[in-house]
Parts: structure tokens; sequence; C-alpha cells
């Protein structure tokens, strides 16, 4: 019976993360449409803080990232923090959460509700909290 959960978990990771050379691209892609209220004059970057998605059940695949968004020009500091994202059908990600550094500071909880135990103390750390 675990194989066979575990056979449903793989192909549904498989089933939505884009392929490999694809995959920079597109959560590039996603997180600066994420902040497109920002403006389009911004640079972004990332580092994922996990380098495998985590499934849970029949979710989609997970990945939790640390984002800086920069202004292009001058690159001033505009927001980080850190940020869930799920795959969707090889085509890209969704934003499913992003909690920028200065709120979690009068919010711990939330990093409680939304990423997994194994992360906590990497996004503090990050956080400086």
């Amino acid at each position: 019976m675990r194989d066979a959960i575990l056979g449903i978990s793989a192909s549904h990771i498989e089933g939505n993360l884009p392929e490999d050379e694809k995959f920079d691209e597109y959560l590039h892609r996603d997180i600066k449409k994420y902040f497109s209220n920002i403006g389009n004059n911004i640079e972004i970057e990332y580092e994922l803080l996990r380098k495998k998605p985590t499934q849970v059940g029949v979710s989609l695949p997970k990945y939790y990232i640390w984002v800086r968004v920069y202004e292009k020009n001058d690159r001033t500091l505009i927001t980080e923090g850190v940020m869930r994202v799920a795959a969707v059908k090889k085509q890209g990600f969704d934003v499913t959460n992003y909690l920028e550094k200065n709120k979690l500071k009068s919010n711990i909880e939330a990093i409680n509700d939304i990423f997994p135990q194994a992360l906590h103390d990497e996004i503090k750390k990050r956080a400086k909290l």
C-alpha cells in the first residue's frame, strides 16, 4: 500500500513540475508576475530553501523560496521574504503565500501555519528573528 501511495505522489509531482530546462525560466517569470503591482522595472532574485518539492497527498507539489525584489536601475531592495509556490501542470507556478521579512517580526506564527517545521529555523535566520 505504501508503495502505491508513493507512486501516486511521484506521478503527481511528475505531472506538475516543469521540465528541468524550463524550471528557472517559469519560476522567475511567475514570481515577477506576482510582484507586477510594484511595476515592471524590477529584478527578482530567489533561492530555493529546499531543492526538491514537498508533496502531501495529491496536492500540488510545493517549493519554498527566499525572494528579494530590487529596483532595476539602482538595485534598491524593495521587498524580501519567504514564499510558497505550487507547480501547476508543467506550465509554471502559482504563488500561494508570501510573507515579507519585516512583517514576519510581528507575525511569527504565520511561519508555523504555512511552512514545514524543518524550514522554520532557516526562515527565522534569514528574517533575522
